[in-house]
């Protein structure tokens, strides 16, 4: 099965940890037996939330990211492929920051998140009070999500389901009241030659948080979708290709059989099977 990790940070991201540097982090997808990893900075164009009061703004350095990345290429050879990437979110609420970002033309891949909606802070800080926040936070969700879809300013969408990962911890609440809506977006993507990801973060740690990805998968395939990654959002090397073939199982259950991987925005489709 060919499997890449197009979703992961090190240390030179906010949240990142001080031993995951580009080399360490690319030994252990070669190890793993990954035909490529591609590391995603986060590049959060309305700052980096620390905690729910701590916003310590703009921190993406793209140079430095650059230069990490052709020394692992050079330490790792060709063991491994290693093309460049980033997470920009909140493009849509920030768009000079953005095009910061995408003024470098030597990327390959480019993440297209939504952490937070206009006006409120990451969706892993808020304490959400009641099932109905929840509700209309989703509503507001799936509203931008289509706004930020209809900028082209990515290849594929970062963990559709990341509001889930938080609201499902206290509150049974779900995507579904939003089908029509989420059709719409995934039918646009399309049209785009755009895609999404699988996120595996859920699947790590003792007790999985069940986020609708099978759901989000097979109205994503009825609207035609093909593009798709797999991304460990590993934020350190112990986790790197962590739930990729578990991953890739559940896609070729919702009747996709191939993920991309890119090179200066073009995918490249390969089996799973």
């Amino acid at each position: 099965m060919f499997l890449a990790d197009y979703h992961n940070h090190t240390h030179l991201s906010p949240d990142g940890f001080a031993h995951a540097d580009y080399i360490s982090m690319a030994k252990a997808a070669a190890d793993a037996g990954l035909s490529e990893l591609c590391i995603t900075e986060h590049c959060e164009c309305n700052g980096f939330y620390m905690s729910i009061d701590n916003n310590i703004g703009f921190t993406y350095d793209r140079e430095t990211c650059r230069a990490e990345l052709l020394e692992a290429r050079e330490a790792l050879g060709d063991r491994i492929a290693l093309p460049f990437g980033v997470e920009i979110g909140q493009a849509t609420q920030v768009p000079e920051k953005a095009e910061l970002v995408l003024d470098g033309e030597d990327y390959d891949f480019i993440i297209g998140s939504l952490h937070n909606i206009r006006g409120e802070v990451d969706f892993s800080l808020i304490k959400y009070p009641s099932a109905e926040v929840c509700r209309d936070m989703l509503a507001r969700y799936v509203r931008e999500l289509y706004e930020l879809a209809e900028t082209g300013t990515y290849d594929v969408i970062g963990h559709v389901d990341y509001p889930l990962r938080y609201m499902r911890r206290k509150f049974d609440v779900d995507l579904c009241p939003h089908e029509e809506e989420l059709r719409a977006l995934f039918t646009l993507l399309r049209e785009r030659g755009k895609g999404i990801e699988i996120n595996t973060k859920v699947l790590r740690g003792g007790s999985p948080i069940y986020t609708q990805q099978d759901y989000i998968l097979r109205l994503f395939r009825e609207q035609g979708g093909e593009i798709l990654t797999l991304g460990s959002d590993a934020h350190k090397p112990e986790d790197v290709g962590a739930g990729l073939r578990e991953s890739a199982e559940l896609a070729l259950s919702q009747g996709l059989d191939r993920i991309a991987t890119f090179r200066r925005h073009e995918p490249t489709l390969h089996s799973l099977r």
